[in-house]
C-alpha cells in the first residue's frame, strides 16, 4: 500500500510491505521525505506477529523526522 502525508511541510511517500527470510516473517514501512535538496528514506521493520503493536508507531516516527 502506497500513502502520501506531510511531514511539517514537506510532502512524504509511505508504503508498506511483508517479507519473509527462512522461517521468519516482517512487516516493514518505508518512508521517502523530499527536503534540503534531497530525498530521504527511512526504514521500518519488525516481526510480523508485532505489526499491530508497531504499525502506528513506525507512522509517528516517520512524521517526526524533521530535515534541516
Amino acid at each position: 500500500e502506497i500513502s502520501e502525508c506531510l511531514v511539517g511541510s514537506e510532502m512524504c511517500i509511505e508504503t508498506d510491505y511483508t517479507q519473509s527470510i527462512g522461517d521468519k516473517h516482517y512487516y516493514g514501512m518505508s518512508s521517502i521525505t523530499e527536503g534540503n535538496g534531497g530525498y530521504y528514506i527511512f526504514d521500518f521493520l519488525c516481526e510480523q506477529k508485532n505489526k499491530s503493536k508497531y504499525e502506528d508507531k513506525f507512522k509517528d516516527w516517520a512524521a517526526s523526522v524533521e530535515i534541516k
